[in-house]
């Protein structure tokens, strides 16, 4: 009995593969590759014709601009294998159709401009190994809305989506598609790399903190929607390209001694034949704003000194617990929806971490201050916090 049910059972299998088709395997529903090649000592990529990049192999991807250069409109998702150490300069460079990128655990460099121009990029996630990256890595990324960091990452961090250095000194990158119409550096923040506000179109108004010192070059290139820019006196260099906004009508740099990058785009709102700007350059009498202004034939206007000082609330010349107290009545009203108890100015002085609102940290950082000067301290209010 077992051996006749075995034998119905072969016969039945023949049947049914003699009846089969013969092109029938179990790859057939695999999709077809376009392209394949070396990126590298030992890395190879394949591209298949759904748009997949398969990037496989160990070791240093050695291959600017990308061997797969010419199906770069084909390009929709790129898959990284573990044990690929680094992502090449312009690696996927104007590959427009991009929307997926897996970055493994293995990579520890992606070089600059390495996603330029990755027009369907909306976000990405580095790993925790990625140590260093080059300049300008997601420039031109316009549906960018969101840069994400690995908690473990020795190197950055994130912040709502914005990437920076590890311990925030350094604003690397804000996504040029993010939604936010305003947005405020936060405090601690000293350097705004290279380009890393550029072309955010959504960006009306940016808010810097005195502890900013330096605007590398490019920075606000392309931020045509925002009007107006204050410099805080923390700063002391601007770079080359810095301000070229279309729609910027004014300018106000605080510290009369601002290094300025002598260039026609370090300032500008036309690049129509030769960079101009049309606007109004506001500074100190004698600073370097005026001096640039008259060189270019730029129209400035000087800013008068009136008693302006972080933490002096009520313009006494003094920085004491009765301007702390100041500051927190100002946070009551203004949290219970009632009239400002402040003037511009005072309020100004009352911002000290210079973030858009004036609240209880800025009541401490007034009381700290005044406890270092009561008991000797000669630092100013800013070389303080």
């Amino acid at each position: 009995m077992k051996f006749t049910k075995l034998l119905s059972a072969l016969m039945a299998c023949t049947v049914m593969a003699a009846a089969a088709p013969a092109y029938e395997n179990f790859n057939a529903g695999a999709a077809e590759l376009i392209s394949s090649g070396e990126c590298g000592d030992n890395i190879n990529w394949t591209l298949d014709e759904n748009g997949l990049l398969t990037i496989s192999g160990t070791g240093e991807m050695q291959c600017s601009l990308g061997p797969w250069y010419d199906y770069r409109d084909n390009i929709k998702k790129v898959i990284i294998g573990n044990g690929v150490t680094s992502i090449a300069y312009g690696a996927f460079m104007l590959c427009t159709n991009l929307s997926d990128v897996s970055i493994p655990d293995s990579v520890a460099f992606i070089d600059k401009q390495a996603f330029y121009d990755c027009d369907s990029l909306t976000s990405i996630t580095i790993p925790a190994s990625v140590t260093d990256m080059g300049v300008n890595v997601f420039g031109g990324c316009d549906k960018l809305t969101e840069i994400s960091v690995d908690d473990n990452n020795p190197s950055y961090a994130d912040k709502d989506g914005v990437l920076f250095n590890k311990n925030m000194t350094t604003l690397i990158r804000y996504p040029q598609a993010k939604a936010d119409s305003s947005y405020t550096i936060p405090y601690g923040v000293e350097i705004l790399d290279s380009s890393c506000f550029t072309d955010s179109l959504n960006l009306t108004k940016v808010i810097m903190p005195n502890t900013l010192e330096q605007i590398l070059y490019c920075n606000f290139t392309g931020c045509d929607n925002i009007t107006e820019f204050t410099i805080p006196e923390s700063v002391w260099a601007i770079g080359t390209g810095v301000f070229n906004c279309d729609g910027m009508q004014s300018i106000t740099i605080k510290n009369p001694d601002c290094y300025i990058a002598d260039h026609t785009t370090t300032i500008a709102n036309n690049f129509r034949g030769e960079y101009s700007y049309t606007g109004t350059i506001y500074g100190y009498e004698n600073s370097t704003a005026q001096t640039y202004a008259e060189k270019y034939g730029y129209q400035f206007s000087a800013i008068t000194s009136t008693g302006y000082t972080f933490g002096d609330v009520n313009l006494d010349g003094a920085i004491n617990a009765l301007d702390a107290s100041l500051v927190l009545t100002e946070y009551a009203a203004s949290s219970t929806g009632q009239a400002s108890t402040l003037d511009d100015t005072a309020k100004s002085n009352a911002d000290i971490n210079s973030d858009g609102a004036i609240n209880a940290l800025d009541a401490s950082y007034i009381l700290s201050y005044y406890a270092y000067t009561a008991t000797g301290g000669t630092e100013s209010i800013l070389e303080f916090i």
